[in-house]
């Protein structure tokens, strides 16, 4: 069975903030066709065989994200796994990640 993951994302609000969520959402939801959650803001949990540094690099890719001015990071909850893109300002992230 494929691993669960955890996806939380800020996006800057600017004129193509609308197409940037957008195009990250759909590529959230085509990860894992068959279940995913997602009622809170900026937060999904998923399903995903690819590692967590895969799945950012999906994502940057195929998305619009954009690195210079958002942020997101993925946690796989099922093994000691984690990724992130964009400026990170409170380093917090790595070191409690790290850590568990």
């Amino acid at each position: 069975m494929p691993d669960a993951y955890a996806i939380t994302f800020r996006f800057k609000s600017d004129s193509t903030y609308s197409e940037r969520l957008e195009s990250l959402e759909e590529l959230i939801k085509a990860e894992s066709p068959g279940k995913w959650w997602r009622e809170t803001t900026s937060f999904y949990l998923f399903r995903s065989s690819k590692s967590a540094a895969d799945l950012i690099s999906h994502f940057y890719l195929k998305s619009k994200f954009d690195a210079t001015k958002d942020i997101m990071g993925v946690i796989n909850l099922s093994r000691k796994d984690h990724a992130h893109k964009g400026t990170f300002t409170d380093a917090d992230w790595e070191s409690i990640l790290s850590n568990r």
